[in-house]
């Protein structure tokens, strides 16, 4: 009896043993595999985009535009009457006509965004060119401020009347003349960039219209495709997470925007509807907020003892933070099922990883190594079965 008895027990510890072997081995391999995933999810937004990305646009363009492009098909089909019939006929007409769809499509919305910015700039241009033709009435306070502040510290510190502002002046005056050859070395880079992108934005444009004739063939490839379900997860979230980051974006700014717009009429500024429109774009883009424009305002408003005004701007300031820390992290977290802790984490890291461009490519890094985790859960449960 005692030899069956530890006859059990052995077996029973050997059987524990073997368990617990087989499900470190599980967690050892789970881990490797969300490690791999991570590293390559890092890899490809940090290396691989910077290459790819005129055709990422060209993609999700082309998805965007699938439907209206197959409508308005669909819709010269019924008025010329293609011939069913030849099938080879039907593909190439087909193509063809979804080509010149695509392109004409494009056409319009790069013609209807060039003439919303040109709008845009020469609204900025003339208001701009208004401000430096009454230059002097409008830097007047500021150029009183300044000697008087100079004058007070003259007295404080002991020295001669005058000799801060006159050094003021001889320190601009140098800065001036330096400041040609500093804007030379700063904006052949600048330039080089901007060739880049609007290459890369042909490209892209160019990738659309090949896209929107081939999407079926793409799609009977993808559902070919060994990897058919891990592409199809990633496509549901990415397309979710654009979808609701955009509209969430779009909603920050115009009412940040039009919160800095009321402010600024209310302080009477004739400038109020374009520092609105700065304001707002400004915040929407990363790190920078609507601070980078209302507190140097605010402190300009403090200096010229305009206390109102400068009040006005601070509650301006207030509102429009709070409105993009509580939007932002609450409506993208409530939508994508993320804490708002956790995306503001994601956000903070995207940025320290990727830079500005971080601020989008964190959240779309986390969701896919989030559906490719799940995915592999998925697969090692089904090789346990």
């Amino acid at each position: 009896m005692c030899r069956e008895e530890r006859n059990v027990k052995e077996n029973k510890e050997e059987y524990q043993k073997e368990y617990q072997d087989k499900e470190y081995h599980r967690k050892l391999k789970y881990l490797a595999g969300i490690v791999v995933i991570t590293f390559s999810v890092y890899a490809s937004f940090k290396y691989l985009l910077v290459y790819v990305w005129p055709f990422v646009l060209g993609v999700l363009a082309a998805l965007l535009l699938e439907k209206p492009v197959n409508s308005i098909y669909v819709w010269i089909c019924k008025r010329i009457r293609l011939d069913k019939r030849k099938v080879h006929v039907q593909i190439i007409k087909e193509h063809r006509i979804k080509s010149i769809i695509a392109t004409i499509v494009m056409l319009i919305i790069s013609v209807a965004i060039i003439i919303l910015l040109a709008a845009a700039v020469i609204t900025g241009a003339d208001e701009i060119s208004d401000f430096l033709k009454n230059w002097d009435y409008n830097t007047i306070g500021i150029r009183q401020q300044t000697a008087r502040i100079c004058l007070e510290a003259d007295d404080f510190l002991g020295l001669d009347g005058g000799y801060c502002l006159d050094t003021l002046i001889m320190c601009g005056r140098r800065l001036a003349g330096i400041m040609p050859e500093k804007i030379f070395h700063i904006s052949v880079p600048v330039i080089k960039n901007i060739v880049i992108v609007a290459g890369g934005l042909v490209v892209g444009f160019i990738s659309v219209i090949y896209l929107s004739t081939d999407m079926d063939e793409i799609r009977t490839q993808i559902r070919d495709s060994v990897f058919v379900e891990e592409i199809r997860m990633l496509w549901h979230e990415v397309k979710r997470l654009i979808n609701v980051y955009f509209k969430v974006e779009l909603r920050i700014m115009l009412i940040n925007s039009a919160i800095s717009m009321a402010a600024f009429f209310i302080i009477k500024s004739p400038y109020a509807v374009m520092l609105g429109i700065i304001v707002g774009v400004v915040d929407a883009l990363p790190v920078f907020g609507t601070g980078t424009i209302l507190i140097p305002w605010m402190l300009f408003n403090l200096i010229m003892k305009d206390f109102l005004s400068a009040g006005v701007v601070l509650v301006a300031y207030v509102i429009t933070y709070f409105v993009r820390e509580i939007m932002e992290s609450k409506c993208m977290g409530d939508k994508l099922g993320i804490s708002p802790f956790t995306m503001l984490v994601i956000i903070f890291v995207g940025l320290l990883v990727y830079g500005i461009p971080g601020f989008i490519t964190g959240p779309v890094s986390f969701v896919i190594i989030k559906a490719l985790v799940l995915r592999l859960r998925c697969v090692m449960k089904m090789d346990e079965a």
